[in-house]
């Protein structure tokens, strides 16, 4: 209640994180009431939304983005709208807000593919907090792409990734097996490309 009215009188909007102690007089003393609070998930601000029964993706704005490339290497992968369907019925399952649908027909093997990059620089914008795909290698199948998606979780630009395909959480294990994840979609690009060249002579 104290963290409530502390929030009402400072005119704070969306959400806040006030610190109190219980002075030895028994009574409630606010320390300082934070307007833009920790959104990680391992932050003060998320564990207290925890205990309220809110879960931390709840809290979150999500992008969908969907891809897939016309090249051979990806015929077997679901096509786009197929992907959009997945994807929304796991956003409806896992309570995610979705604010945005990008789709893209590219191949992910070198940077520059430009709704990729509008993708990121929404993210850094603050538009969304979290992107919702197929699997990583939707995101990337290079270093450079892989390397910006890592640090925009390290640097807490983004917060969370959603895949209904794969694992993922936003902590050392998590960023361990994404990765991973990344490296073994470039293997696969980079070995088909030599076995195709060799198959050519």
């Amino acid at each position: 209640k104290l963290a409530l009215m502390a929030h009402k009188v400072l005119g704070c909007r969306g959400m806040s994180r006030t610190d109190v102690f219980v002075g030895d007089d028994k009574n409630l003393y606010i320390i300082e009431t934070n307007t833009i609070p920790g959104m990680t998930a391992t932050s003060l601000f998320p564990e207290a939304a925890d205990k309220a029964g809110v879960a931390f993706n709840v809290m979150l704005d999500y992008i969908i983005y969907a891809r897939k490339s016309t090249e051979d290497e990806e015929k077997q992968q679901l096509s786009i709208p197929a992907q959009v369907i997945e994807l929304k019925q796991f956003a409806v399952k896992e309570k995610l807000n979705v604010v945005e649908i990008l789709t893209e027909t590219k191949s992910a093997k070198t940077p520059g593919r430009v709704v990729f990059n509008e993708l990121l620089g929404r993210i850094k914008a603050g538009e969304a907090k979290g992107i919702l795909s197929w699997h990583p290698d939707r995101l990337a199948r290079n270093s450079v792409d892989a390397g910006q998606i890592g640090y925009l979780l390290t640097t807490s630009k983004l917060l969370d990734l959603k895949f209904p395909t794969f694992w993922f959480e936003s902590n050392p294990q998590g960023l361990f097996m994404l990765n991973m994840a990344f490296s073994q979609s470039q293997y696969f690009s980079d070995a088909l490309s030599v076995n195709t060249a060799r198959g050519l002579r």
